[in-house]
């Protein structure tokens, strides 16, 4: 993913359908210093948490494709978080697009 000149290690998680970007909340403020505009309520692993989120107003690019005006949300539980990551990309920026994961060559695609 890249905004401006920045790049970032996005993982892609099938199983954080829900949000488009989801980052540990030591990493938030990389991708937005706007007011939490957003929080919801969630369960990892059978344990309540709460993740807030922020809307990213810059242009970006993952994948291929170019996103505006997404949110990100911050995990403050650190619960199914990859923390080699700067965060994960769910299933909902992708919504209406093919993913294409190819595991013989480690590429990954969104057509």
């Amino acid at each position: 993913m890249t905004s401006g000149i920045s790049k970032f290690k996005i993982l892609f998680d099938n199983g954080s359908s829900l949000f488009p970007i989801i980052t540990p909340d030591v990493n938030i403020s990389k991708f937005s210093t706007a007011n939490d505009i957003d929080t919801i309520t969630c369960s990892s692993w059978g344990k309540k948490h709460n993740v807030t989120g922020k809307l990213i107003k810059d242009t970006f690019e993952l994948a291929g494709q170019k996103f505006h005006h997404i949110k990100v949300y911050a995990n403050h539980s650190g619960l199914g978080i990859d923390n080699k990551a700067d965060g994960m990309a769910g299933n909902a920026l992708f919504w209406n697009k093919t993913i294409i994961i190819d595991f013989r060559n480690k590429k990954f695609g969104v057509k």
